[in-house]
């Protein structure tokens, strides 16, 4: 049947637009792209094309790109705010590889993955909360893990850099500090 072709294609294109890694520009068709604009600003890093992630990362209601880069031996992931024009802000944590410590991937730069993960909400409060001179950390904690709770709610997602070999790196955005942190579990 010809209209089952003609379905068929359609459904392709719509799954290829909605899909997560689909064009950087798809929100805006004049917006640079965030490869070009993170080889800008780190011309000495090797961004991958192919690992580029779209998503609300950095909690404040707008589209991110999230980038694998190389450089050395060393793995980095780049964050670049939405939306992207050459004024964006951007973050870039850089980790080794074959490190023996727990900052470091345990596989080779070509085994790095990335992908886009449900939001973690800080569980723990910091030691002796119901201490005076602790109060101004506990309060931080406590407002940021009220804001991750609600960016979770409307689907703010985290970031997972893994290798397959050991523990994968469990990035989120702190909205208090406004800067990536990351944790292994």
């Amino acid at each position: 049947m010809p209209w089952s072709r003609s379905l068929r294609a359609c459904l392709a294109i719509l799954g290829a637009a909605a899909s997560p890694v689909a064009s950087a520009q798809s929100a805006d068709a004049g917006a640079p792209d965030p490869v070009e604009l993170l080889s800008r600003l780190r011309g000495d890093v090797q961004w991958e094309r192919d690992s580029v992630l779209l998503g609300e990362v950095t909690l404040d209601r707008e589209i991110d790109a999230v980038v694998l880069g190389l450089k050395g031996s060393s793995v980095l992931v780049g964050i670049l705010a939405g939306p992207f024009t050459r004024f964006s802000k951007y973050w870039i944590l850089e980790l080794a590889t074959n490190s023996q410590s727990q900052e470091g991937l345990c596989g080779s730069q070509e085994d790095a993955r990335l992908r886009l993960e449900k939001l973690t909400i800080p569980e723990e409060a910091p030691k002796g909360c119901d201490q005076a001179e602790v109060a101004r950390e506990c309060r931080r904690w406590r407002q940021a893990a009220q804001l991750v709770y609600l960016a979770a709610a409307r689907g703010s997602k985290g970031i997972n850099l893994g290798d397959g070999k050991c523990d994968s790196f469990h990035i989120r955005f702190d909205p208090v500090r406004r800067e990536p942190t990351w944790s292994r579990l």
